[in-house]
């Protein structure tokens, strides 16, 4: 596996690229305005494609300092104080964007979020979310946030009002996409002491994603107050489970935000993944670790063994067979793989790959124990009437 790759926010290329420009606009180049956009443009990419914010902001301060009327350059300094977590800094930017109109909607977004879940200014998140839903009622992300703010400040009938239109109807076919306005439906209903039907959604949120945990608690809680404790100490085992999950996967996922491009984070957390068979987000992570390294044996194996655990014995297959490609005297892939006929039935091609298993490493009992066991069953078929 390759090394992590420490960021560095100044290398080379950038401090060149700067110290042109600046030398540009510092010798009297009519050129300011396009001068400018470029270094909001290289900004943009260091935040966008890598996050590296801190070379963001210095570019964007560069910019700013040529041209103090940039409102897209304000812009893009809070999103990269964001990334920094340097929320008063991130403010400051994003007001200053508002205040230039041009990014009003988007900055307004943004700066809402950040009063909301950085900066405990719950009202005034609420009046800036209110503004970007009212100009941009399809912004999806904008009204689940605001229904987060109407419940935290006890106004649930406003969430409910809010949310409900998103999922009429659709209890027998809501996606992934429905998840947050079930769980907040769930969560107002419950602060309006309507637990029957704060159950109802809450239960359909666990079945769209039943990996989340916040979702088992406030079910639990719907049951203690429908006084039925046995399944609510049930659901309540059920969330310890999860939260136990998610705090064995969370340091990954936070290295992974570091380090998205780290092959063997995505391995890791992919076994994490389907250790509790969370087969989805398993079968991404190794798909991932086999994108970033396409010489990782460990992500393919992984990702055989998730075929296999979930009945997709063809795709298996396929991976087993690319991998002896590559390393025929590999007697585990021909098991493996023999294991994979066994289970589709093809008893013919199970007994010749658990064979080359066992041609391979004839001391391994379990080769020699499967192949046995595949010998009885194709005498059997060849003699049926033998007891």
């Amino acid at each position: 596996m390759p090394d992590i790759q420490k960021k560095n926010p100044f290398n080379l290329i950038g401090i060149v690229t700067v110290c042109s420009v600046v030398a540009l606009c510092n010798s009297g180049s009519t050129n300011q305005s396009s001068n400018t956009q470029f270094l909001i443009q290289q900004a943009q990419e260091k935040l966008l494609q890598s996050n590296n914010y801190k070379e963001a902001i210095t570019l964007l301060q560069q910019a700013l300092t040529i041209d103090a009327s940039m409102d897209e350059a304000y812009y893009y300094l809070g999103l990269s104080y964001v990334s920094a977590q340097q929320w008063k800094k991130a403010e400051e930017s994003l007001r200053q964007s508002i205040r230039r109109l041009k990014h009003e909607i988007p900055a307004k977004y943004q700066l809402g979020k950040i009063y909301l879940e950085e900066m405990a200014k719950t009202d005034e998140a609420i009046r800036l979310l209110s503004d970007v839903f009212l100009h941009k009622p399809d912004h999806g992300e904008a009204q689940i946030l605001l229904a987060e703010a109407y419940i935290r400040t006890h106004c649930n009938q406003k969430a409910i009002d809010l949310l409900q239109p998103m999922v009429s109807d659709l209890f027998d076919h809501a996606t992934q996409d429905h998840f947050p306005y079930y769980v907040l439906l769930g969560r107002a209903h419950f602060g309006q002491k309507q637990y029957t039907s704060a159950a109802d959604y809450l239960r359909s949120a666990i079945q769209i994603h039943p990996f989340q945990t916040e979702s088992y608690f406030h079910l639990a809680n719907c049951y203690f107050q429908m006084n039925k404790p046995t399944r609510g100490h049930e659901t309540l085992q059920l969330f310890e489970q999860r939260r136990q999950e998610e705090q064995k996967i969370a340091p990954i996922k936070r290295q992974l935000d570091n380090f998205p491009n780290n092959p063997a984070a995505w391995l890791e957390l992919g076994l994490l993944e389907m250790d509790r068979h969370n087969w989805a987000s398993a079968e991404q992570a190794f798909e991932t670790c086999i994108r970033l390294d396409e010489t990782s044996t460990e992500g393919f194996e992984a990702l055989a063994q998730l075929h296999v655990k979930t009945d997709d014995y063809s795709k298996a297959i396929q991976i087993y067979q690319q991998l002896l490609e590559h390393d025929g005297k590999n007697a585990n892939y021909w098991n493996n793989l023999g294991y994979a006929y066994v289970m589709m039935e093809n008893f013919e091609q199970a007994r010749h790959h658990f064979q080359r298993a066992f041609q391979l490493e004839p001391d391994n009992h379990s080769f020699e124990l499967n192949l046995s066991r595949v010998d009885a069953i194709l005498s059997q078929d060849d003699n049926p009437n033998t007891e």
